[in-house]
This record gives structure tokens, sequence and C-alpha cells, in this order.
């Protein structure tokens, strides 16, 4: 099947058409003006999708002159649908004049007709008379459901690295209310958390079971960190701050929703290239910008959840930069999720999270809280 999309402004309805229809080649219909968007597609399709260079085409149409457009668009449906192969005009983005055009050059050619409603989160395909509605049913990837905003990934945690840092994840876990450990972890968060770094700031030194961590003396900035007899690599001076002060958490949060066998993609420590998400998301002022980086975020059947990890004091700040990564980069569909080691009893933190309906996670108690975790999967909003 050949597939032509009109590309517009948002790239949703172009991605959600490829995925249902799974074409063997695409035509991007473009103006002068969103050829960049095009072009971005066009990449996509072919690193994420294995798409050959000659199975992605770009055609630039003029945006509004309608007898320019028509002409095209016949020579365009002539040309594609005389070759005996199926043939489908996702219609759904793009100028007015230049879907309508288009629309009746394909109709009238016998292609079938496709249009994306994002809003409603269902497809309608035409064929002739008959009109049949599709919903939403996709196995997306975390990349995909923030594509699908208008955002991209800067950063993602490997979860090669993540895999070997779990059993370490898992003693800090175990022993965080320790002396020792206690102490490493809430220096950490304090180093972490300083709006200026310094040398002396933070120089631990522990030796409790199979765990050393120990500063250079030549480099005071640089941390030997050995677990269980491995040596593992500091890979930038805050490394070890963000892993000791929480995201032992996040660590251990992404597996246990991995181990489920429940989501289509999980991944932790995501961060967003704010340069590429819209003016909402960057905001107008330093302090408007939602927060770029998610803790951990999984999809099932196109529905994220997304997972806020505080192996600390549970603050208001908190869950309102939750609830603004669920409204700003998931879809109308969306589940999240506070999971605090501590518990929270601030009834004013409580009533919020009910307002926002974020489902709340809790200690004490490691094995409850790995038990809940995986029990997220059957919160997930069912859409029929």
């Amino acid at each position: 099947m050949t597939l032509l999309s009109i590309i517009g402004g948002q790239p949703a309805p172009n991605l959600l058409a490829f995925l249902q229809l799974r074409p063997s080649q695409l035509v991007l219909i473009h103006t002068e003006d969103s050829v960049k968007q095009a072009e971005d597609f066009r990449g996509l399709l072919l690193t994420e999708y294995g798409l050959s260079d000659g199975a992605v085409r770009l055609r630039e149409f003029p945006a509004t002159d309608p007898a320019q457009i028509q002409q095209k668009a016949a020579a365009l449906a002539a040309e594609l649908c005389s070759d005996g192969e199926a043939c489908c005009l996702n219609y759904t983005g793009g100028p007015k004049p230049l879907a309508v055009q288009l629309y009746l050059a394909f109709r009238d050619a016998g292609a079938e007709l496709l249009y994306v409603d994002t809003q409603e989160e269902r497809m309608w395909r035409t064929a002739g008379a008959v009109h049949t509605e599709i919903p939403f049913s996709f196995q997306l990837r975390v990349k995909e459901v923030l594509f699908l905003k208008g955002t991209a990934i800067k950063e993602i945690g490997k979860l090669e690295t993540l895999k070997k840092r779990l059993p370490l994840c898992r003693w800090l876990a175990e022993n965080r209310e320790t002396d020792g450990v206690k102490s490493l972890l809430s220096g950490a968060a304090a180093f972490r958390n300083a709006p200026v770094y310094k040398t002396p700031d933070w120089r631990p030194n522990l030796e409790a079971g199979p765990l050393t961590v120990f500063t250079d003396a030549v480099n005071p900035t640089q941390l030997e960190v050995s677990f269980a007899g491995q040596l593992f690599p500091q890979k930038k001076r805050t490394y070890w701050a963000e892993v000791f002060a929480g995201g032992w958490l996040e660590d251990l949060v992404c597996s246990w929703l991995s181990e489920t066998g429940e989501y289509d993609d999980v991944q932790a420590n995501v961060k967003i290239r704010p340069d590429s998400g819209t003016e909402k998301q960057r905001g107008s002022k330093m302090e408007d910008t939602v927060k770029n980086e998610i803790d951990v975020m999984a999809v099932k059947n196109a529905v994220p959840l997304f997972a806020e990890c505080k192996a600390g004091r549970v603050d208001q700040k908190a869950i309102t930069n939750l609830f603004s990564i669920m409204e700003t980069y998931g879809p109308r569909y969306r589940q999240g999720a506070l999971i605090s080691w501590y518990p929270v009893t601030n009834t004013v933190l409580l009533e919020k999270l009910r307002d926002y309906g974020i489902s709340l996670i809790q200690g004490p108690g490691l094995n409850q809280i790995e038990r809940e975790v995986k029990g997220l999967w059957e919160r997930i909003v069912v859409r029929v």
C-alpha cells in the first residue's frame, strides 16, 4: 500500500496513520513552509522504522491556490492509483485548501481515505460509501509517545547500565535506614541540590558490607564506588550524587515495571529536549517552564504512565511537577504515580494527589512498595 500524508504542524496524525496501516510506500505532501517538518518526519521513519530511502518520497504543493493544487492533485492521483496497488490518502493535516483538493482528487480516483481524530483517539477509514471507525490501539514506545506531543528526547537512561547497578540499588533500599547508608544518601541529596558545587561539599567515606565509597585523594571530585567486588565508573561529577540521592529508587521502580511484562516500553531518567517543544512546554519565563525530566515512564496500549520517585520528603512542588508533565507530555488518557519512600501524611498534599488523579504508593516497607508498583498496570485505563 502507498500512504499519502499531508504534513502540518502536528506530527501525531502522520505517525499514527503510518502505525495503523504500515504501508510499503509513503508520499509526504508538504508546502514550502512545512518542508522542514516533512524532512524530520522522513528521518524518523528511516532511522526508527527501517524504511529505505526510496520508500519515503516528498512532494511539494502550493498551500492555498485551489487551481494549482487541483491540477497537481489530479496528476498525482492518476500516477499513484493507476498501478493497481492500494492507495490511501490521510487528509487530516495541512492547510484546508490543500486537504480539500487532495481529498476530491483521490476520492474520484478510487483511493481509500483516512482521517485521524486525535481528540477522540480514533480514526475514520473510508472506502467508497463504507466508513469504518478504528479506535486507537497501538504498541507505542516512550519515544513515540513524546514525539506525538512534538517533543524529542535529549537523553535517556541506558537500560544496560541500570541493570548492572540494580543489585547496588536494591542493597541501598534494604539498608536505607542504617546510620552509614542514611548519612551517605543524605549527603548526596544535599550536594545534588546545592546551587553551586564546591569540592569540599561532599567527600563521602563509607565501608559497609559489600559497599565501599571513598573520595580520590588527588582528585576530590572523583568518587570510587565498589559493590560486591565490582568497581563502578563515575560518568560525570554529579553521577553518584544523583544515584545515591534518589536514582536508586528510580532504578528499582523501572525494573519492577519491566518485570511485570505488562508494558510495551519502560524507560528511566528521560530528559526532554526543551528547544524542540511547544511554547507551552518551554514557557515564556524560566519559572514557567515545565520540568523536562521524567523519573520513570512506561507505556501500555498507547497509554503512558508517568512516575515521580521521591526518596526523601514529598512537597507540593513534586506533585505539581508531576501533574504538569502528565498534562504536557501525555495524551487524554494518561496515568500518574507518585512513589514515595516515606509516608505522605499532609492532608493538603493528599487532597492535591486525589484532585490530580495521581496514584500514591508509599512506604514504609520495600516489599510493599514493590508489590504496589508491580500492580500499577491494573489501574491503566482500558479504552473501548
